[in-house]
Order: structure tokens, then C-alpha cells, then sequence
């Protein structure tokens, strides 16, 4: 059965802050070993020449093979710096663009439908995203896939996303491949996606997020929403929301490898720690240097130096006039979601990083 958009999108916003309005317009590595030295040492004059050989050293494992292309580039999005790190993927200024793929009414080829309202949710690198649209679809979600003309829609069908809350938003990983959801019973779900046809499928045992699971909070205690994927695949956030404000928050689990599960999350302290403010992190940039932040229907661009610090924000900045955000590794160009008044006129656009 079709939802209307003004009651979903309320119900929305007052849980998560996240994904629509209300009525009123928006605001506008370890360090390097020592080299070895190239040859021993010479005997000392006097030295016993007839002294028994030393036994030889048992052979060193070779190392790793190291790929090629990442000797050559060991900063993929960015460059690297003179402290030996690669510099933050993301800058901090960005411009607000054109409406994506718009159209009077919905059709395969139209992703912004007049006055309709839709919600954007994650970024994949080759320019394809997730959309949340109640009255398109009968589960909310859809992908909007690029190709060479445009754009080309499939929804998610409601069979798939019966675990789903989609009231607590959701993300498509950078790689196009993956999506994060939330379930009613308080867990994290990870599923691969096919953006051709709509179709997730979940991992049974909830994949990366097996260990963390288990030590997230019951549903009497606290609300997990807004879950999002750094596109290196290392670092999550998400907010966890309860009347609580001794554990409400933005938390961070960061975990060493993608092979590894995500570990138990830590609440995010620093300048978003006013989470009355802000309320939930719409991306993570590709190395989780940069978030993307809620704020009064506009987005903060918060930053910080490594994975293990708090993230800061400047507020002299011009925040985006824009929130939803979703960022591709590059940091070029993102998708968000403005409005030039209500719910229903609420449009998905790009974003361009300014100089």
C-alpha cells in the first residue's frame, strides 16, 4: 500500500533528524625499522682468523608482495603529506547544484518528481544512489543507476526489505555493491545490492557486523538509526538515540581490515557531542577523515586529523543548504537533499567541492 509523503517524512524527521522537514523551509601505519647496514662489520685487528665459523641465520620469510599500483600511488583519493600520511580525501567548501534527473511525474528515467519529496542515501563512485521516495515505492527505497544518458530507477522490492525499519534510514556503500539498513529488533543489517534490478539480499548472520551486533542496545533502551560505511570500508558510524543522554549519541566503530568485524562502537565526543544539534552523520568520507553532519536542514563539514580523534567543526564556514549528503571516494562531486519548502518539494541534487 502506498504511504503519503508529509506523514512519513514527519514521522522521519522526529525520530532521526535526518530525513526530511517539517513544514517550515529549511535553513538556508607503524614507523619504518632502522635500516640494516649492507655488510657486517670487519674483523678487528687481531681478530682470531681461524676462530670456527659462525652457524648462518635461519632464512627471513619473504615479505608480501606489494601491489604495483599501490607502491605508486599510496594515497588513491588524495596525496601524500610531508608527516608521511596521506591528506584528507575531502576539502571543506562546497557548492549546491542542479536537481538530479527531474520530471513532472515518475518514470524509470526521473529521479526528482515534482512534488513528490524524496531523500538521498549514499553515493557510489560511479555516480549511482540510493533514494528514499514512500510515495514511489511501496518499501521507500529505490537505486537510481547512472548510465550514459542519465539515470535509470529500480526500486527495492518490499519483499526484500522485510527486516527493514526504513524509518531509520539507510546507506549504499561507495562501491555500489553494498547497503546498511537498521532493523526493528535494534541490529545492523548488511546486504549486497544489485542496482540494476532493486534486488538486497542480507547476510544471515549480519556480515561485518556479527560482533557488534550482540552489544548494541534492546529496543526498550535506545534507537539505532542512520548507519553509514566510510568508503575504505573501515570505519562506522551511526546514532543511537534515547532519552538517555548518558549513552545518546554518534558513535564510531573502527575496525583494522576489512576482513575483520566491526568491534564494539564508542560514543563520539568532542564537537558532537551537541547532539541535541547534531543529530546523525549523513557520510563518511573514503578515509573517515570527514563527516558530513545534520544541522537544522543544512550540513556541517566536520574534520579531523586521524580515525582516533574527535571530529571539530568551524562555524564561521558556510554550512551546505543541503542535508542527506552522500560522497564517492573522490569527494568531487556528492548527492543531498534540499527543499525549497516541505516535505513534498524536496529534491535530490549535487554537490561540487568548491576550491
Amino acid at each position: 500500500m502506498k504511504r503519503s509523503v508529509v506523514p512519513t517524512f514527519i514521522f522521519i524527521a522526529s525520530l532521526t533528524s535526518f530525513a526530511a522537514c517539517v513544514g517550515s523551509d529549511p535553513v538556508v601505519g607503524a614507523d619504518a625499522a632502522p635500516p640494516l647496514d649492507a655488510t657486517a662489520p670487519g674483523l678487528e685487528a687481531g681478530a682470531d682468523t681461524n676462530a670456527p665459523p659462525v652457524d648462518a641465520a635461519p632464512p627471513v620469510d619473504a615479505a608480501p608482495p606489494v601491489d604495483a599500483a599501490d607502491a605508486a600511488n599510496p594515497c588513491p583519493h588524495s596525496r601524500l603529506g610531508a608527516n608521511g600520511r596521506c591528506e584528507p580525501v575531502c576539502g571543506v567548501r562546497f557548492t549546491l547544484g542542479a536537481d538530479i534527473a527531474p520530471g513532472p511525474a515518475a518514470s524509470p528515467s526521473v529521479v526528482s518528481v515534482a512534488g513528490q519529496g524524496e531523500g538521498s542515501y549514499g553515493l557510489a563512485n560511479d555516480g549511482s544512489f540510493m533514494f528514499f521516495s514512500p510515495s514511489r515505492t511501496a518499501a521507500g527505497y529505490a537505486f537510481a543507476k547512472k548510465t550514459a544518458g542519465g539515470y535509470a530507477v529500480a526500486e527495492i522490492p518490499a519483499a526484500n526489505l522485510t527486516e527493514v525499519d526504513g524509518s531509520r534510514g539507510g546507506h549504499l556503500t561507495s562501491d555500489g555493491r553494498h547497503v546498511v539498513f537498521v532493523s526493528s529488533k535494534n541490529v545492523l543489517l548488511y546486504g549486497d545490492a544489485n542496482l540494476s534490478t532493486g534486488a538486497v539480499t542480507f547476510a544471515p548472520t549480519g556480515g561485518p557486523f556479527a560482533t557488534l551486533n550482540p552489544l548494541l542496545p534492546p529496543p526498550n533502551d535506545s534507537t539505532i538509526t542512520s548507519p553509514v560505511l566510510s568508503g575504505d570500508g573501515l570505519t562506522l558510524a551511526f546514532s543511537r538515540n534515547s532519552t538517555n543522554p548518558g549513552v545518546a549519541g554518534t558513535y564510531q566503530s573502527r575496525r583494522a581490515d576489512v576482513l575483520s568485524p566491526f568491534p564494539q562502537a564508542k560514543r563520539l565526543e568532542g564537537d558532537l557531542s551537541n547532539f541535541a544539534r547534531y543529530s546523525s552523520i549523513s557520510a563518511l568520507s573514503y578515509d573517515g577523515l570527514t563527516a558530513f553532519v545534520f544541522d537544522a536542514f543544512t550540513t556541517r563539514v566536520f574534520t579531523r586529523a586521524n580515525t582516533g580523534d574527535e571530529f571539530t567543526t568551524d562555524l564561521t564556514r558556510s554550512a551546505i543548504p543541503a542535508w542527506l549528503v552522500g560522497v564517492a571516494d573522490k569527494c568531487d562531486t556528492l548527492v543531498a537533499t534540499r527543499s525549497i519548502g516541505g516535505s513534498q518539494n524536496q529534491e535530490i541534487a549535487t554537490v561540487t567541492a568548491t576550491p
